[in-house]
């Protein structure tokens, strides 16, 4: 896993308001078929490194995005983890994270295979890790 990879894992995972609604349901770009609900799940959308005045990398500028699904036709459950995750990730920083700030946010409505209404919340990372 990346830095940034790692750090969102352990940020979610770790934080007990998010893990009571969903335990440790939280995977990277794909969940388990059969994943009971509401759960997250994340990957990096771009990347592109960061240089000094001299052209040395000294980082990268990556973006991420955070899915929160959950089962039905209402978004409560939902939006309530996305803004959980925000509330802890915005403005903060870690191991090899020399910030992270939270961006748009897009609500997402969709079925499942048996045609069971599902709600997510998608939002936008910008993760500045450092070498």
């Amino acid at each position: 896993m990346s830095k940034a990879s790692e750090y969102l894992y352990s940020k979610i995972t770790t934080d007990t308001d998010i893990t009571a609604y969903v335990g440790q349901r939280v995977y990277k770009y794909v969940a388990p078929e059969g994943t009971a609900f509401p759960f997250i799940v994340f990957h990096e959308v771009t990347g592109s490194p960061v240089s000094n005045y001299t052209a040395d990398r000294i980082g990268d500028r990556e973006r991420w995005i955070i899915k929160v699904y959950d089962k039905g036709s209402s978004d409560i459950t939902a939006d309530t983890i996305d803004r959980l995750i925000r509330t802890l990730l915005h403005k903060s920083s870690g191991a090899g994270v020399v910030y992270c700030t939270a961006g748009t946010r897009r609500p997402q409505s969709d079925f499942d295979a048996n045609k069971n209404p599902i709600k997510g919340i998608i939002r936008n990372y910008e993760i500045f890790t450092q070498e």
